[in-house]
């Protein structure tokens, strides 16, 4: 990313976990803001594993504003789920939140993301949850449930395993349209 000082922001911080993402992400956001306080678009990357997306966008919302898009992804290590990467400052990192906040007035965000994710089977029902890890899933052990539901055995890789990793939400009637799904 290029661009005059008063275009854009850069910053990183280091150290993010689902239990501290929206702390270390407010750090992020308030050194963006400090740098330009003009910043309507940000293009984030997040570590996939390590990161709690609800806290970011809720740091972000708060310290930068609710209005402005906030796009991009997250970072992982080719499926091996050990851990995941981010390029920081010409390093590779772990555990990081990279952002840029845009400035341009004249910036306009299109953005539309799909998996092609296909919801198989009834809902399930979380009925324990330790912090953001899921324990239970129909009151039994959640990677139980989950193995059956998709008939893997207990002994099924991440490779075996995320194709159907992704648990759907279905989302309030309003938003399905615009989503192009009636699931998130």
């Amino acid at each position: 990313v290029s661009g005059s000082a008063g275009e854009l922001a850069v910053g990183a911080v280091h150290g993010l976990t689902p239990d501290n993402s929206e702390q270390k992400t407010t750090e992020l956001a308030e050194a963006l803001k400090e740098k330009n306080n003009a910043i309507n678009a940000l293009f984030i990357t997040v570590p996939g594993m390590e990161c709690a997306c609800d806290s970011v966008v809720t740091a972000f919302d708060k310290v930068i504003g609710e209005s402005v898009p906030i796009f991009g992804g997250v970072s992982s290590d080719n499926m091996k789920n050990i851990t995941s990467y981010q390029l920081s400052d010409d390093a590779v990192t772990e555990h990081t939140i990279w952002a840029v906040g845009l400035s341009d007035p004249t910036i306009g965000t299109v953005s539309r993301a799909t998996h092609g994710f296909d919801v198989i089977g009834e809902p399930f029902t979380i009925t324990k949850t330790e912090g953001l890890r899921i324990q239970e899933i129909d009151g039994i052990n959640a990677f139980l449930a989950y193995s059956q539901r998709f008939k893997l055995t207990e002994e099924a890789g991440v490779s075996e395993i995320m194709p159907f990793g992704a648990l759907a939400e279905l989302l309030p009637e309003e938003l399905r349209e615009e989503y192009g799904s009636p699931y998130i």
